[in-house]
């Protein structure tokens, strides 16, 4: 997760990270069970939603996690 943030976001500051957990069960995305990240500044979890935009091309995409009734509420 860190050399993605790293050198594929180009963020070069440290970003803490709280806990990653890749999820066991539920429906795979694109082939691939997804991976949550939890980090310690909600500014930080900003930049990398904002800079997601130059993951164009390579094969990890990255989104906020909603359940689906909050997903259900914006429509």
């Amino acid at each position: 997760m860190r050399e993605v943030i790293l050198r594929k976001l180009r963020i070069s500051r440290d970003v803490p990270v709280m806990r990653v957990k890749r999820t066991t069960n539920g429906p795979e995305v694109r082939g691939c069970k997804p991976v949550t990240v939890y980090f310690e500044k909600w500014q930080d979890k900003d930049e990398v939603l904002r800079k997601n935009n130059l993951l164009r091309g390579s094969n990890i995409y990255i989104s906020e996690d909603f359940s689906k009734r909050v997903r259900d509420q914006g429509k």
